[in-house]
């Protein structure tokens, strides 16, 4: 690649950085899944089937 298209994905990855940062401190300050917090469980831990951790996601 040369410089200016260099520079072009530089500045295209710093502001998707951007936008990903602005729409997650908009959906942490949202309120609109408010209600969830104080709901009731729908289903017990025994019905699930399969249980995910985050060590199968990496």
């Amino acid at each position: 690649m040369n410089r200016v298209t260099d520079r072009m994905a530089i500045q295209e990855k710093h502001e998707e950085s951007i936008l990903q940062k602005g729409i997650q401190q908009l959906t942490s300050k949202s309120k609109s899944y408010q209600f969830l917090e104080n709901e009731d469980d729908l289903y017990p831990v025994s019905d699930i089937k399969e249980k995910y951790s985050n060590d199968n996601f990496r």
